[in-house]
């Protein structure tokens, strides 16, 4: 039974700020849309807000140790189907990565994407510049192996970059 308390306050302090953020406008959005792919977009987009709110919260709560190594666990309440959680310092040292954990202490810098953009450098970029934001890329989608359309959410988060994308 605590076990449930718990996961009911996480989800409800990530729905919370999702409400609050970025997901407030496609939340809205999905009850006024006839286009399904765009209502389907729109579900996902706010499914990583959510995403992101969750992990924010779960940060604030535990060790970066202990929260790094629960977002890094492919099994784990961050990684759902193509959507999953990774974080960078601000030097674009990877320190989390729900979906490679082999790039867990690498810097990620001057990392290309097949589109040929840096997108770490973007989204240092993003988080220096405005906070949070959303960052469009190409990616290889890792449950269909192919090059891929992938939108990703940026937030800074004291010294850290949060993100997680879906694909289009």
């Amino acid at each position: 039974m605590p076990g449930n308390i718990r996961i009911g306050r996480r989800l409800l302090c990530g729905f919370t700020a999702v409400l609050s953020g970025p997901g407030v406008i496609a939340a809205i959005a999905i009850f006024w849309l006839d286009s399904q792919s765009v209502r389907s977009m729109l579900l996902v987009a706010l499914g990583v807000a959510l995403l992101i709110s969750l992990c924010l919260a779960w940060l604030l709560t535990r060790s970066r140790a202990h929260a790094f190594s629960d977002i890094g666990d492919k099994s784990g309440e961050f990684v759902n189907r193509d959507l999953f959680v990774f974080v960078y310092d601000m030097q674009g040292n990877c320190l989390a990565h729900g979906r490679n954990p082999e790039k867990i202490g690498e810097n990620m810098l001057d990392w290309q994407v097949p589109d040929g953009s840096f997108h770490v450098r973007e989204r240092i970029n993003i988080a220096k510049t405005s906070g949070k934001g959303w960052q469009q890329f190409k990616s290889l989608n890792p449950v269909t192996k192919r090059v891929e359309n992938k939108v990703a959410y940026v937030e800074a988060y004291d010294d850290l970059i949060v993100s997680s994308g879906a694909y289009k």
